[in-house]
């Protein structure tokens, strides 16, 4: 996992690998996995939004904020770093999860080498500085 210092001592952190790392894992997760995952969010009063059929992405959130958003192609979770600990069992006892923290869902200092990922992501957008709510922005819809 590369970074980036740059202007402003915003640090990009580049997902790519942990992309990768979701799309080659060898189990059933969008058919079966995925809606055992969200239930086990649910237990631990997690609020999940997901539209079977309408979106790519179920959203997390507590108390109507989102925290987090959870990719139901690939075993992927993006969350708030202050919301880590609420995750922290849930991911000890599912290691096939990548997961990758953020401090602001909103803030732009992500970036995906999209020529290692043309096949799963659109053309056009600009992937050197994305934010967390722009990456489920441009792939939430079926």
């Amino acid at each position: 996992m590369g970074h980036l210092v740059i202007d402003n001592n915003v640090i990009m952190k580049n997902i790519t690998q942990e992309i990768k790392n979701a799309i080659n894992q060898n189990i059933l997760w969008s058919v079966k996995i995925f809606f055992d995952f969200i239930e086990k969010l649910r237990v631990e009063e997690i609020e999940v939004s997901y539209w079977e059929g309408e979106e790519n992405w179920a959203t997390l959130g507590v108390e109507n904020i989102p925290i987090g958003y959870l990719w139901k192609k690939y075993p992927l979770m993006f969350i708030q770093s202050n919301y880590l600990n609420t995750f922290k069992d849930i991911m000890e006892t599912n290691a096939y999860l990548s997961v990758v923290v953020v401090d602001d869902l909103n803030a732009k200092v992500l970036e995906i080498d999209y020529l290692n990922l043309k096949d799963f992501f659109e053309y056009g957008i600009d992937y050197s500085e994305l934010s967390v709510t722009d990456l489920w922005f441009q792939t939430n819809s079926i």
